[in-house]
This record gives C-alpha cells, structure tokens and sequence, in this order.
C-alpha cells in the first residue's frame, strides 16, 4: 500500500526534486557570479589610479627649485604618466593662461586624481582643483620663476646686524642654521656693525631695540611656513623686510636692549 501511494506520487517527486535542482543550479551560479564580480572588482581596486601629470618645467632657471621629487611621491600611489612643457614654449604660454599659473616649476594633476579616497581634501593644502577637475598646484615650492615679471622669486638677502664691540654677544650666524631648517634659499649675506653710518640707518630705519639680529629680504614672504612662525619672532617692516625682535626665544644668549641702557 505504501509501495503504491509512492508510486502514485512518483512523478510529482521526480518533478520536484528537477525542480529543486535547477533552483539549486541556478543558486551556485548566481553566487558564483557574485563572488567574480567581487573579486574582479576587488582586482581594479586593488590596480593603481592612473593619472596623467602635466609638468610646467623651467630648465633654464638655475636657481629655481626641483620638484620632481613631488612626482616621485606621486609615483607612490599613481601610476603616472608625466607631460613635460618647457617654460618660454608656445604650450607653456597656453597653459599659464589656460590655469592662471603664477609660477614655475609646477605641476597639474589629471581629474583621476579624485579617484583616491580623500584626495580632493589632501590637495587642499597645495592648490585648487579646477572647473576642468583637474589639479593645480598653487602652494609651490620657492626659489621659483614668477610668470608675470619673470622674476625669479623667494632667494633671501640676510644682513646680519652686529656690535663688533660687545665679545660676550651672541653669535648672530645662528640664524641662519634655524633659517635653512625652515627650506630657505640663501642668497647674499652682510655682516653690519651697528657702529657704522651703515649700521645706524638699520636701526633707525627699522627701530631695532635689541641687537645682534637679522634682517631678511622681503622674498621670505614667499615662504608660508616661516611666515606662520615670524609672527611669534620678529616683526615684518613696511618695505617687507624681517626683522628678528624677539630676543626671548634666543634663551641664556647675551644681546644688547638699547631701552635697558637709557
């Protein structure tokens, strides 16, 4: 009896079990489908961001600056393929009238520089991302040719204001150890006596209290850096100049307070 019933349903099992095996077929291929798409996405994430880098070069400027080590970095999470335009060429012009380009050397970065996760927010620091999407960078890296007056900008004049008459005074030349910490291009260096005519007009000119000190020429502007720091040392006069006033940070050293001594 049970033999027949089973019989009897036979056809509906067979049909069933077809029917619960197809779904089955059809379930591992969707997972199996699933976890390749998932791996194949897995494989591009996993492949470099490729972006083109446009490199604004100037060669002909000995004393500008070398950012190629920037690309270097880049190279770190980018696969890059650099463009390199020579200053003075027609394409050169183009481009600095195309982006408002101040400066050379610079780089701009192609928009699959976004495809990084948080790079809009990292590039914030270093320049502007354009109406195009692609990346200028606007926080360059001094000495660098200016592209308007072709000025090469950010080398620094240092005189170093001293009183060959005091021996137990502070050695003034200790600036500027502090000051190539900060990436300063040197240019010329004067050591002047506070003595001479020449020196008088220094302290006249800029109403310096305090000596042995320095006076940087106004090219350290172009450095943001120290610009954040000068305002907790020193002062900037209206020619541009800094001028070192804070004889605080200048611990145990001997200098002279012209205000103490009247």
């Amino acid at each position: 009896m049970l033999v027949a019933d089973f019989n009897k349903y036979l056809p509906y099992v067979i049909v069933l079990l077809a029917v619960l095996f197809v779904y089955n077929v059809i379930t591992l291929v969707g997972i199996s489908s699933n976890v390749s798409s998932a791996i194949a996405d897995a494989k591009v994430a996993a492949m470099p961001i490729e972006i083109e880098v446009t490199f604004l070069k100037a060669d002909d400027c000995d004393d500008c600056r070398d950012i190629s080590s920037m690309i270097t970095s880049l190279e770190d999470i980018f696969t890059v393929e650099v463009n390199e335009i020579q200053y003075g060429s027609s394409e050169a012009d183009e481009l600095i009238e195309k982006y408002d380009l101040e400066f050379a050397p610079t780089i701009i970065l192609s928009s699959d520089a976004s495809k990084y996760d948080g790079f809009e927010q990292i590039w914030e620091a270093y320049g502007t991302q354009e109406d195009d999407s692609s990346f200028v960078l606007r926080n360059g890296v001094p000495p660098y040719l200016d592209t308007e007056t072709e000025d090469v900008l950010g080398i620094v004049n240092i005189i170093y204001l001293v009183d060959e008459s005091c021996e137990d005074c502070y050695d003034v030349t200790v600036h500027k150890k502090i000051l190539s910490g900060f990436g300063l291009a040197l240019g010329n260096e004067e050591t002047v006596d506070v003595n001479t005519k020449e020196g008088h007009d220094l302290l006249s000119k800029y109403n310096i209290r305090k000596y042995p000190t320095v006076i940087l020429s106004s090219d350290a502007d172009e450095y943001s850096i120290l610009q954040q720091v000068w305002e907790q040392v020193g002062e900037v006069a209206d020619d541009g100049s800094y001028v070192f006033t804070n004889m605080d940070q200048m611990q145990g050293a001997v200098f002279v307070d012209l205000d103490e001594e009247q």
